[in-house]
């Protein structure tokens, strides 16, 4: 019904109404296109940051490293992210991780310093990693909001429930950081928190 009354309207113009009507006309296919496409991009988007961050809650160091910063002191087994059938319960507590995350080269870690160092640089490279995505546009900061706030804060220090955690293990993991040259990680915390003064290089 409403094609035969616009094509019968269409008969009953001018010349010049149906060039302005054709004009009108591809405007508006074109902005419902560009929504569409928008709408698919958005989409898109959204399904890829998910992928990302189902990996990075499911990946076993990065699920260590958080789980030792959330907690203050927790028995874990510490090297089943090696993929190996190593399921050693090990006691961790800030002490252990902050020895553990040193800068000196001379220094020897032990076996369990030396896989919290390795579980951190996986996590580390996560962070980075989305950065990467935000810098190249793949992602907006804003995808990742509802996925990182709480870590983001607990890095930055700002996370008022987390007081032994900014105290005991922050300073050490920031200088790890720093040192190591994790420049993309401060760059992603700072997007969404402003670092504690005491924590920058």
């Amino acid at each position: 019904m409403i094609i035969e009354f616009m094509s019968a309207a269409l008969e009953a113009s001018s010349p010049d109404s149906l060039e302005i009507a054709k004009i009108v006309g591809a405007g508006i296919a074109f902005c419902i296109g560009a929504y569409q496409y928008n709408k698919a991009q958005v989409w898109k988007r959204v399904e890829f940051v998910a992928s990302e961050m189902r990996t990075f809650f499911d990946d076993e160091a990065a699920r260590a490293a958080m789980t030792m910063l959330d907690w203050r002191r927790k028995k874990m087994a510490l090297y089943k992210y090696r993929g190996e059938d190593d399921f050693e319960q090990v006691q961790v507590d800030y002490a252990i991780v902050a020895s553990a995350l040193g800068t000196n080269p001379e220094v020897q870690y032990d076996k369990v310093q030396s896989a919290i160092r390795e579980i951190f640089e996986r996590y580390l490279e996560f962070l980075a990693r989305f950065e990467g995505f935000i810098v190249a546009e793949v992602v907006e900061q804003n995808d990742l909001t509802p996925y990182l706030d709480y870590w983001v804060k607990l890095l930055a220090g700002s996370d008022e429930h987390s007081p032994e955690a900014t105290k005991e293990v922050l300073p050490q993991l920031w200088r790890f950081i720093n040192f190591y040259g994790y420049k993309d990680v401060a760059n992603l915390i700072a997007r969404y928190e402003e670092i504690k003064p005491e924590f920058k290089s």
